[in-house]
Parts: structure tokens; sequence; C-alpha cells
């Protein structure tokens, strides 16, 4: 009776003092205790928790104010919580003080609900507000999957994601502790159902949020053969909790958690298909968020244009604050104007080093374009033959001339043909134009090919620039569309009359912008950016 009176005195001195227990388990090995401490101006709460390896847990906590330890209260009143350990959740509340905790868990992961009343100094305080890109998506399972690409190798890199990832290394290993964080730790991995030994491997253990995702994250280096992944990534899929992961899906974790931007994630996605230097280069940067720090720039210039617009409609009575105001705004819009027009201009080369500069081999029949096609790439791409008229289709391949990448086409002579598929062959030839506009003649010694491949490294290089130098490219399309609508905003801005339609205009030009970078409506595009990753990125 002394300790709830006490516990009930403080209860009322704070607001909400929450005393209860759980019974679980992380492992089916040993027992854990768990605990934690929330405090604010509202109120302290603690929790605890001990287990020896159950797999059902329930538990109650008691209410600041409330005469029972399970519910209880004075007067009509009910609220809710629900969430994800790790994770996050909600909370509601109204009315009556007392509080019902119930926990469910098997394995590492553990789901609440709560349900508890206002205490008397105000409702229970909010939880610590999320970004508002993660409370679209808030991902509650742990994902697994091969990082390092499928085939037989040296060492394979399997990775988690998620609030199991802890869980999953106390599972393979059979041991309870978790190796240090970003350490290597050589260990033993069993099957946790059979205890079969799979492999000796190396285990990184990466506690959120100081992690790739933001969330629990571990690795198991092991060895590449078929068998050892196979069996690895069936032990966890045992797992209760753990899924296969889907194409970028890590990386998309990363972006909901505020880990990067859309552009630096398409930065990432251009670095794992980069082939040539110039590809790296590019890619590289705008990865290290030079190209998203830079639409960051231009949004925060008309965020400021905005609110001297929106002070001047405040204080428009002040004639020297409409004037100074409005001019300043003015000159904001204009220079930003030029900034973008320029980016836009530009934006051609970055698009190019993505996508590859596209040449076209064209001239009359049997000059040696296909020789000249087979000596570029090293290969036997096309079919060589002293009879006029043997390419009819066009041959495409991708190369690599001075860092920058090329895709080189081979095409049928320009002649008039009798042949219905050889006039198909060079009718194609014809609606394919030479990139860089030069036309190459092939000659039969092969002399020449240095300095051949050095006037298409000049062309190129005056094409797509140098990726290290100036300001970051435009290389998404999507980038062009959502710049062109910022412009067509900041267009109509300088056609309004009235200040607040301009402002409107201004804030339409922001919102495109962060779609950019994903900040402003951007979850129709996640799938159509993410989808081109490898599972496991």
């Amino acid at each position: 009776m002394a300790l709830r009176r006490a516990l009930s005195a403080a209860g009322r001195r704070w607001g909400q003092l929450g005393v209860g227990g759980h019974l679980g388990g992380a492992s089916p090995r040993g027992a854990f205790l768990r605990g934690g401490v929330r405090s604010d101006v509202r109120g302290i709460g603690v929790q605890g928790a001990w287990g020896g390896g159950a797999a059902l847990g329930m538990g109650v906590v008691w209410g600041g104010g409330s005469q029972s330890a399970l519910w209880g209260g004075h007067g009509p009143g009910y609220g809710m919580e629900g969430g994800v350990p790790g994770v996050g959740g909600v909370r509601w509340a109204r009315g009556a003080r007392g509080a019902l905790l119930v926990e469910w868990g098997r394995g590492s992961l553990h789901l609440r609900a709560s349900f508890w009343g206002a205490s008397p100094r105000g409702p229970p305080p909010t939880p610590p507000r999320c970004a508002r890109r993660l409370c679209s998506v808030v991902p509650g399972d742990t994902i697994f999957a091969v990082s390092s690409g499928h085939g037989r190798c040296g060492v394979a890199v399997i990775r988690t994601s998620g609030p199991g990832s802890g869980g999953a290394i106390r599972s393979l290993t059979g041991s309870p502790e978790l190796p240090p964080p970003r350490v290597m730790a050589l260990r033993r991995i069993r099957d946790p159902h059979t205890a079969e030994l799979l492999d000796r491997g190396l285990v990184v253990w990466f506690p959120g949020p100081q992690s790739f995702t933001g969330e629990d994250c571990m690795e198991l280096h092991v060895h590449g053969g078929p068998a050892v992944v196979s069996g690895v990534l069936r032990a966890l899929g045992r797992l209760s909790g753990l899924r296969p992961a889907e194409p970028g899906e890590f990386t998309r974790r990363a972006f909901h958690r505020g880990k990067l931007d859309l552009t630096a994630a398409e930065g990432l996605r251009d670095l794992i298909h980069a082939e040539t230097e110039a590809q790296r280069q590019q890619a590289l940067r705008q990865m290290e968020g030079e190209l998203g720090r830079l639409y960051q720039q231009w949004g925060e210039t008309l965020t400021q244009a905005l609110a001297h617009i929106e002070a001047y409609i405040d204080f428009s009575e002040d004639d020297n604050v409409e004037e100074e105001v409005l001019s300043q705004v003015d000159a904001a819009v204009q220079t930003l104007e030029q900034e973008i027009a320029a980016h836009l201009q530009d934006g051609r080369r970055g698009e190019l080093l993505c996508s590859g500069v596209r040449a076209v081999i064209a001239g009359p029949p049997n000059v040696g374009k296909s020789s000249l096609l087979n000596l570029l790439c090293q290969r036997p791409a096309a079919i060589v033959s002293p009879v006029a008229g043997t390419t009819r289709d066009v041959v495409e391949v991708s190369l690599n001339v001075s860092g920058y990448p090329v895709v080189l086409s081979d095409t049928a002579g320009l002649r008039d043909a009798t042949d219905p598929i050889e006039q198909e062959g060079v009718s194609r030839a014809r609606d394919r134009p030479p990139l860089p506009p030069t036309t190459l003649l092939s000659c039969k010694t092969g002399e020449g090919t240095d300095s051949l491949l050095q006037l298409l490294g000049q062309q190129l290089a005056k094409l797509c620039g140098d990726p290290l130098s100036g300001s970051p490219s435009l290389t998404q399309s999507r980038h062009s569309t959502q710049l062109g609508g910022c412009m067509a905003a900041l267009a109509l801005y300088r056609q309004q009359q009235d200040v607040g339609m301009a402002a409107e205009q201004l804030r339409l030009a922001r919102r495109h912008l962060g779609r950019i970078t994903g900040h402003v409506g951007a979850e129709d595009i996640l799938d159509v950016i993410f989808r081109d990753f490898c599972i496991g990125k």
C-alpha cells in the first residue's frame, strides 16, 4: 500500500508514471534484460523486461493518478498508441487517467499497443516528431539480400536492415552478445533451426541510426560459393520477421530515413551502373550531394523571396517596405531564372554521360564500316565479307573512348538496293545521323586508328565536358521536367499584378524544386527510381 500511495503521488506530481514488465525473449537460446527511460516536462516513464526464451509476452503499465494497476480513471476517456520499436508510432489520448500496455513479441521483433488517458497536467507527451518522409512509409519488418552480386566469388556480402538485424546475428551465431559496432568479428554461422554449420565468416553490426539505411543493419561476409550463399539466405528466411528485400529497398529506406535525397539516390544508382571514368566521376559527384545542394540552394532563395512578399503583404501600409521588398524579390527571381536556364542549357552534357553518346558509321557499301566497328570494339561484333550489302541491320556496340561512353552503330551501305531487306537496312542507316557530326571513312590499311580515337575523344570532351569542373550537370529527364515547371511558374510570377497571386507562383516554383530532391510529393516516382536498383542495394 505504501508503494501504491507513493506511485500515485508521483503520478499526480509529474503527470504520468508507468512501471511495467514483459516476459519474452530475443532468441530461444538465452535470457535478456531490457529497459528504458522516457522523460519530459509532463512525466517520467520506466519500463523493464526480463525473459528466458519465451515467444509470447504481455505486460501492464500503471498510469499516474489511477488506483488500478491495469486500468483506471476518473471519468470518460480513451487513447491509443501503436508502432514498431526503433521505427516510430502514433499516440492519442483523451479524458481519463490510466493506462494499459499489451506487448507481443517473437524473436527480436516486438509490437506494442497502449491505451491510456490524459494526466492531471494535460495529455500524454507527444512522441518526437518524425521526418515528413518517414511518416509516409514506416517499414516495420527486416529485409535481407545479397549485396555483392550473384555468381561464384571469393567473398559474398549478405546484408539486413530493420529491427530484427540484431536478433538475426544472435540466431545465426548462437551468441547472446552482439559484436562491437562497425568492427568485423569472426563467427561460426549456423542454421538456427538445425544447428548445422553453414560457414565461418565475418559479421559486422551497424546499429541505427549510424548505418546506411538509418536502421539497425548487419552484414555477413561469407565465402562466395552458391551453396554457402543459398544456405545463409535460407536460414535468414526462416527467421521470424525477416523477408527478402525488393530491388532498391535498402536505398529507399535510407531515403525515408533522411540519409539521402532523391538526387543522391540517383547518383548511387548511376555509380553502380557506371562503365567509364567520366560516368564514375559524375555519378560520385551527384551521390555526394552536390546536385541536391544546388537545388536546395535555389529552394532557399525562393523561400526567402516568398518571406519578403509575405512581409510586404503584412506591412503594405509602409511605402518604403513596398518598394524595397518587391525590388529585392524581383532581383532574386531574375538571378534564379538565369541560373536555372543555364543549368537546363548545359543539362544535355550530363544526360549524354549517363546514356552514352550515339555515333554512327555510315558510308557506301563495302568500304570497311564493319571492319572499323570490329577494330574499335576489339571483337568480331559485325560480319565482315567482301560481298557488298552484307550488313543489313543496325549493329550497336558500347565503347569506352577516352573515358566517355559511346554507343557506336554499324549500318547498311548507302546505295540504291533492290532487295527489300537491304532497302530497310539502308533506310534505317539514313535515319541515324552521325553524332558528332563528322563523317568517318575507314581505310583498308587500318592506319590512323590512334588518330581517329584521339579525334573521337576530343569531340566527346566538347559534347560532354569535364564532369569534375563547373556546376554539377543535370542527369535525369525528370529533373528537366520539374525545372521547366519551375521556370514557367517564375515567368507567371513576373506577369502577376496581384501580390497574393505572385506569391502563389513562387510557392509553385518551390514545389517543383522540392519534387526533384524528394522533399515534396515524390511518392508517385519512388517506384520508378528504385526499381532500377539491384536487389541488395
